[in-house]
Formats: structure tokens, C-alpha cells, sequence
């Protein structure tokens, strides 16, 4: 006798309506967003290093004095 496997249900039953269909797509983006993000954290970082050891110690700023 051969039986057949019954179909299990879906973990997440994204196919019932269409705002379902879109999440994996809004997931990605934010995904992209995120990692664009930590890259600019990381670039701002290692320059802000950089600007560190040229000599941020003799920055000079003059502040005029009021009329």
C-alpha cells in the first residue's frame, strides 16, 4: 500500500492576499537600506580616524564678536 504524503501547510501563508505577495520585496529593500547604511557608518568612521591623526588638536575657530 502506498500513501501519499499530505501537503503541510505553509509556515507563513504569504499568497492570500497581495500585501503578503509584497513583503519579501519590502524586506529586501530595508535589508539594501541597512547595509548602505553601515557602509556609510563604516566610510564616516575610518575618515573621521583619518582627520583625527592630521591634526585635529590645532583646529582654530574665531568667533566674532557681537556689534
Amino acid at each position: 500500500m502506498i500513501r501519499r504524503r499530505r501537503r503541510q501547510a505553509p509556515l507563513l501563508e504569504l499568497d492570500r492576499d497581495s500585501s503578503g505577495r509584497s513583503l519579501p520585496g519590502v524586506v529586501a529593500v530595508m535589508v539594501a537600506l541597512a547595509v548602505l547604511a553601515m557602509a556609510g557608518a563604516l566610510l564616516l568612521d575610518s575618515a573621521g580616524g583619518s582627520w583625527d591623526a592630521i591634526g585635529a588638536d590645532r583646529l582654530l575657530v574665531q568667533v566674532d564678536a557681537l556689534p
